[in-house]
């Protein structure tokens, strides 16, 4: 939860411009609640999402992908800024 309030705060402190980055702090945040409500009512996150049933690994839930989908969109970010500041030059 400490991870989520400083994710917010960060937000609305610095008022992000690009919407790829937004969008990833915005899934990013969604993925730490989704995991904070699961420890405050199960008292641990829940897994049931299994990619490879023969292997039983990875186990994982709707968070952890929102966490991986805003990791994505954030690399996109850094990786757009780099073009776009390379064309200036």
């Amino acid at each position: 939860m400490i991870v989520s309030i400083g994710i917010a705060g960060y937000g609305l402190l610095l008022r992000i411009e690009d919407r790829w980055e937004r969008a990833g702090w915005g899934f990013i945040l969604a993925g730490a609640l989704g995991n904070g409500i699961d420890r405050v009512k199960a008292g641990e996150v829940v897994d049931f999402i299994q990619a490879f049933p023969i292997t039983r690994f990875p186990v994982f839930n709707l968070a952890d992908i929102w966490i991986n989908v805003g990791i994505f969109c954030l690399l996109l970010a850094v990786f757009l800024t780099a073009k776009r500041e390379e064309k200036r030059s």
